[in-house]
């Protein structure tokens, strides 16, 4: 009944690999080897990077050939016992270890936050960021116009690749370039470059009774002019630890990501703990609408740069090709800090 179920549900995503490797995982449930073994295949003829669907056709031919010649019985065994540890291993680092049953009907979040990589994958993001603002929050958290009618945009570049060590382990390397503009009733500036290179490592620690990593990035800044006006950011090196969980909600459907730690600073403006919560709810199993709430909060010495904004906006799924992000956001409480309005536009893939 589910393999049929699953079938009528998915008859007009009959070309997407995701719903023929479902249909190979039910067979393979009910020992019908054969079927399982002819669904994975056509899976591999449409995405032959399916790494569960291959290792799960391995295990039909081993099945299939045991029956087949009883002699090689035991060296057959010992092969799907070898298979079986390489299936758990990988499902250490895969959201269908805790997906729904329908699986297809679910468009995955985007495998980044505190899903690491799969051993010798690679994620990659374009992330595009246009930010406006003429309103400050002051020392006082109060909303005011800058001086002198002053008023700024920027727009923000960062490439962000990770890439997969071990299934638990993930490099993180990114680089930001910036432009931005200032007018107020004296100047009109602008000024642009690379203002910083990020590298670090994400740890998975566990992914039952939900995925948690922790994180440790190093940003180290590249040369550019601080007293400029504007200025690009702040020429110091922050390292940041952080604590990443992830839990998926097969009856919403959907998914939730928090995130929180700590972030030292060299030099002014002081430290800071940092925290995000995204929430994903899946319209369609090629669409996820998604929304965020990002702040900080400034502890010890220094000047307190305060900022609490959110986002909301659809992802789009492209089959295996390509994800892409769409999102307007507001930095509606701060201190210290530009009370602007962004629009972003993010461009990822898994490899």
């Amino acid at each position: 009944m589910f393999i049929l179920a699953t079938r009528l549900y998915a008859e007009e995503y009959s070309q997407s690999a995701e719903a023929l490797f479902s249909f190979g995982e039910a067979y393979l449930k009910e020992d019908r080897y054969a079927d399982a073994e002819m669904e994975l295949k056509k899976c591999l003829m449409l995405n032959p990077q399916h790494a569960q669907a291959k290792l799960l056709l391995e295990k039909c031919e081993k099945q299939i050939a045991l029956k087949e010649n009883k002699t090689r019985e035991d060296a057959v065994k010992f092969a799907l016992e070898e298979t079986e540890k390489k299936i758990k291993k990988q499902e250490l680092t895969t959201p269908t270890a805790v997906m729904p049953e329908k699986e297809e009907s679910l468009a995955p979040p985007i495998q980044k936050g505190a899903w690491t990589q799969q051993e010798g994958q690679l994620y990659t993001e374009l992330y595009t960021k246009y930010f406006w603002h003429n309103h400050q929050f002051n020392n006082d958290r109060k909303k005011k116009r800058w001086d002198y009618d002053g008023k700024g945009d920027s727009i923000r570049t960062e490439l962000k690749l990770e890439y997969g060590l071990t299934d638990t382990d993930t490099l993180l390397l990114s680089t930001v370039a910036v432009e931005m503009h200032w007018k107020d009733s004296f100047r009109s500036n602008t000024k642009k470059g690379f203002t910083e290179v990020k590298a670090g490592i994400k740890h998975l620690l566990f992914t039952e009774p939900f995925i948690c990593s922790v994180q440790q990035k190093v940003k180290f800044p590249l040369h550019y002019s601080e007293q400029a006006i504007p200025a690009l950011d702040k020429h110091q090196i922050d390292a940041e630890t952080r604590i990443l969980t992830a839990q998926l909600w097969p009856k919403l459907p959907g998914y939730t990501k928090f995130e929180t730690g700590f972030k030292f600073r060299a030099e002014e403006p002081s430290n800071e703990i940092p925290y995000f919560f995204e929430f994903g709810y899946n319209l369609f199993p090629s669409l996820i609408l998604k929304t965020t709430l990002d702040g900080q909060t400034a502890v010890g010495a220094g000047m307190k740069e305060d900022l609490l904004k959110y986002t909301l906006g659809p992802i789009f799924k492209i089959k295996d090709l390509l994800n892409i992000e769409f999102s307007y956001g507001h930095t509606f409480a701060g201190r210290n800090t530009s009370a602007g309005k962004e629009v972003i536009t993010t461009l990822s893939r898994q490899w």
